[in-house]
């Protein structure tokens, strides 16, 4: 079942861009229109927010073409499973899943 989670990051990144725009205005404000510049520091957690954003946008859509293929070769009995390419990927996969540390 796939998870859809494009509102729940699109909604965070909203809400934390309209929390630094009221930053930026109440700093403007209590400046008093001095020559100081403003400036925004994202939090590493709206960076991380960010990243799976872009991650999300750059993974592919559906082939359901591909999906009916299979699902046809499946009912005729022709479809077979490598077991170690499928343990290959799976552990692929989770490797994915693990935060990057090396940031």
């Amino acid at each position: 079942m796939p998870i859809n989670i494009n509102n729940q990051v699109n909604n965070a990144l909203n809400n934390y861009g309209k929390a630094a725009a009221n930053k930026v205005n109440d700093n403007n404000l209590a400046a008093n229109n001095s020559a100081k510049s403003d400036s925004v520091t994202f939090t590493s957690q709206a960076q991380q927010l960010n990243n799976v954003q872009a991650k999300m946008l750059a993974t592919p859509e559906v082939d359901l073409a591909k999906v009916a293929q299979i699902k046809q070769a499946i009912s005729e009995g022709r479809y077979s499973v490598n077991p170690e390419k499928l343990a290959q990927s799976i552990s692929q996969f989770e490797q994915q899943l693990q935060p990057n540390t090396e940031e």
